[in-house]
């Protein structure tokens, strides 16, 4: 700490201010009036992060067994690859190889140094100048090396010979075998090849086994990003904040950039960063710090997304699902598992065809068939094989993109929208009744338990959804304005929304649809614009751009709004393919079986369609004017299984939510709030209504 003294002029007392000493304390010039108090501003104060005293890859025990596995299966490969060839025999015809030339190159060398040969250019260049002193002094000077070197010749010679018979009579036969050996291969490493391994390399293509600094400074120059500010060429702006260590399937670096340069540039600079470290620009991820625009988390891969083996889904053979809590969906770039939770959220896959797009959202609908509490509504407006196992167990499932398909679909749209309806008037309900299963007016997991709420999760899941918006479907604007509100509004009702679309663009997916989407899987678009689309606006801004994938990074995307630690990471999701799906369809129809929760068409029953809150009022209307409260007995006694309970202030407050106009009507003697006919006929003609 230091103190600075302010002293007024009046004479009082001293006022001491304590400042920290990084603070910038500004001189202030004598003036007439009296000074300010002097105020220390320090900047970020608070606000360091603190690096972690354990390793990343001691932190995790994923990151630990992959540390492990990476390590010793490297030292496991290197064992075998030159053992085998040690065994076979290759191996030691190269040493005995290479110790012959070794001994045909000291001999060679020997020869250089007795005859004088490092000089012999000298006494070449003398001839040639024929300058005969020259000459004559270069003879002179060889003759008397070569009679010196000629007697340190035969003295190591006979030092040698002696040592030898020495060594045969003295030593035991081990003792002259391990002599033999180390003189072997000191004649081998004198005769080996140079600039390259002596028995090649069992590991190719990776340039690198270890991320170091030097690699790291030498990349970020090469690509621009900094520049060196001596003339030996070692000094730079770049300021280390973590030296590159292990984490996942790769090395993390944290490296603050030179004042003026920005994460967006090194971005920007991706390519040029993986070609300065000699790897592909799919292993290189730069990432931003939320502490410093400057600062830049790079993490690089040992391989590439594309190229990693993806081990078995977790839950192919065994385990259940809560759709309330997380699942697996696939694994992110450091080789960690990326979960995803879809209850109050709904999902977007998009790509263009081929790279894995509807098995990624099947993923997402194979883990909620794994919950028996999930009511499943699959649609497969593309048609073929790959949806055809959730017919074991769906409510409600087409298959293909015919009038009939579509009809179906919107038909069935109809019901969960009048369910999502009804849901929210319980949810009233147990609110005004302080329920503790509804305490933030949404569907949990106790209400969803519960047979008489009848609140079971539904999956509404749609594969190429862009069919329903294209020019040719008759159903395109009530598609369109049912799947919004679904989307818009289902989510706190426990109804979750799964579309997928190859072709994310503003005619085939309505924004109403695209922007109100929480959770997305974007894997390769062809444009900025259609990676926006499916990620959302502004992402490519932020580093995630899907249409930087190739056609090798199939089932790799970017994963926007499943974690809470990140908003996207890329992941490559697990593989299961059809035999797969039938095995956890066979699973999933046991769950259900035990709980008795096989309904709709799974359970052989043809789909019926109920009719909407309009078209029974006007069924059931009595006459051109009725009270609210009649209608509400009437309702309740013809459909009791939707109506039941319902008064007249709760029929009054989901008409009015229809367009209807409720006002007092004298009927006979009776005054009381109710409905007139015209006015619920325009409601239905203007509007599909819940």
């Amino acid at each position: 700490m230091t103190q600075v003294e302010e002293r007024h002029d009046d004479g009082g007392e001293v006022e001491l201010y304590d400042l920290l000493d990084a603070a910038e304390v500004v001189e202030v010039e004598d003036e007439p009036q009296p000074r300010k108090p002097v105020y220390a501003t320090v900047t970020g104060y608070g606000q360091d992060e603190r690096r972690p005293v354990v390793p990343a890859w001691l932190r995790s025990r994923d990151d630990l067994r992959e540390h492990l596995r990476y390590h010793a299966g490297q030292k496991a490969h290197v064992a075998a690859y030159h053992g085998s060839r040690t065994l076979i025999g290759w191996y030691p015809l190269l040493a005995c190889w290479y110790a012959v030339r070794g001994t045909g190159r000291t001999l060679k060398e020997f020869q250089h140094w007795a005859f004088d040969h490092e000089y012999k250019p000298h006494r070449i260049e003398a001839r040639r100048k024929l300058d005969s002193n020259d000459a004559i002094k270069h003879r002179n000077l060889r003759d008397r090396r070569v009679k010196w070197r000629a007697r340190v010749f035969w003295s190591v010679l006979t030092l040698a010979a002696g040592g030898a018979i020495a060594a045969y009579e003295l030593l035991s036969p081990l003792e002259l075998t391990a002599l033999a050996v180390a003189a072997f291969i000191a004649l081998m490493s004198v005769g080996r090849p140079v600039g390259r391994p002596s028995f090649g390399r069992a590991t190719v293509g990776a340039p690198y086994t270890r991320l170091t600094e030097s690699m790291v400074v030498e990349a970020l120059v090469d690509a621009g990003l900094a520049k060196y500010t001596d003339k030996e060429m070692t000094k730079t702006r770049l300021a280390w904040v973590q030296p590159p260590q292990r984490d996942g399937a790769g090395y993390l670096a944290v490296i603050d950039l030179p004042p003026g340069v920005t994460f967006q540039n090194a971005l920007d600079a991706r390519q040029q960063i993986a070609s300065g470290l000699g790897c592909g620009a799919e292993q290189v991820w730069p990432e931003r710090d939320r502490l410093s625009e400057r600062r830049l988390r790079l993490w690089v891969a040992d391989q590439a997304m594309s190229q990693v083996k993806m081990p078995t889904w977790p839950l192919l053979k065994a385990g259940k699902v809560d759709v309330f809590a997380e699942f697996p969906f696939g694994l992110n770039a450091r080789g960690r598992i990326a979960p995803m939770c879809l209850m109050y959220s709904n999902l977007l896959v998009g790509a263009i065809p081929g790279m894995g797009k509807s098995f990624s959202a099947r993923l997402a609908v194979l883990a909620c068939a794994l919950d028996p509490s999930a009511e499943l509504h699959v649609y497969d407006l593309k048609g073929g094989a790959d949806w055809l196992p959730f017919e074991a167990i769906a409510h409600a499932i087409r298959i293909g993109d015919q009038p009939d398909d579509v009809e179906a679909l919107i038909l069935d749209l109809r019901d969960v929208v009048r369910e999502m309806q009804r849901r929210y008037l319980l949810l009233q309900q147990l609110a005004r009744a302080k329920d503790p299963r509804a305490p933030e007016g949404k569907v949990t997991r106790e209400l969803a338990n519960d047979p008489q709420a009848r609140m079971r999760p539904i999956v509404f899941a749609v594969d190429e959804v862009q069919v329903l918006f294209s020019k040719a479907c008759d159903h395109r604007d009530e598609a369109e304005r049912l799947l919004t509100d679904l989307i818009k509004r289902g989510r706190a009702v426990g109804v979750i929304a799964i579309i997928a679309t190859q072709k994310p663009d503003k005619d085939s997916l309505p924004t109403g649809i695209r922007d109100n989407v929480g959770t997305r899987f974007g894997m390769r678009v062809l444009t900025p614009q259609a990676s926006d689309m499916v990620l959302g606006g502004g992402m490519s801004v932020s580093g995630f751009r899907a249409h930087l994938f190739t056609r090798a990074d199939l089932g790799v995307g970017y994963l926007v709004g499943a974690a809470a630690h990140t908003d996207a990471e890329v992941v490559k999701t697990y593989y299961v393919d059809g035999p797969g799906a039938e095995l956890v369809v066979t699973r999933a129809r046991a769950l259900r079986e035990d709980l008795g929760a096989i309904t709709g068409q799974a359970a052989g029953v043809v789909p019926t369609h109920r009719s909407s809150l309009l078209e029974d009022v006007l069924t059931l209307m009595d006459g051109d004017r009725q009270h609210c409260a009649a209608l509400a007995r009437a309702l309740s006694d013809a459909f009791p299984d939707q109506y039941e309970g319902w008064d007249a202030t709760q029929l009054g407050t989901a008409l009015r939510r229809q367009g209807v106009l409720i006002k007092q009507y004298k009927i006979g003697s009776v005054n009381q709030m109710g409905v007139e006919r015209t006015s619920v006929l325009d409601a239905a003609e203007s509007r599909f209504s819940l």
